[in-house]
């Protein structure tokens, strides 16, 4: 029973944080563009391990576009990926992870050079 009363007010500190709307990456002043990019494919981030005590999370990586090997120019993929900003470390992982998962149709991407793009961690819905 302890630990059902212990985790009520944890449960609820997180959901109102979380909706307060506050952004929780750190403010940083980037030079290269938002990706405006639509993945075609992607895995979604995963919670990591112990994840909650950090939430809401944020994680900002930035990467540059690439042709997929054996794709024939057909199809995109994020290379040289750099953490620009994070609200912990413990998402890195999984951000950098989802990033890397990504795939955009070539025919359908304005924007090849370095780019970035947020990586957002809430408990239910933001």
């Amino acid at each position: 029973m302890k630990k059902l009363i212990a985790f009520i007010p944890l449960l609820f500190t997180l959901n109102s944080t979380a909706s307060q709307g506050d952004d929780p990456c750190p403010e940083v002043a980037l030079s290269i563009p938002a990706s405006k990019e639509i993945p075609s494919e992607m895995e979604p981030p995963k919670f990591p391990t112990h994840g909650d005590r950090f939430l809401p999370g944020c994680v900002i990586v930035s990467f540059e576009l690439a042709e997929a090997r054996d794709s024939h120019g057909k199809t995109l993929v994020p290379v040289n990926l750099k953490i620009e900003a994070e609200s912990h470390k413990k998402w890195n992982r999984s951000a950098l992870n989802s990033v890397a998962s990504r795939k955009y149709a070539a025919e359908n991407v304005e924007f090849r050079g370095r780019q970035w793009s947020k990586i957002m961690f809430y408990l239910g819905a933001p």
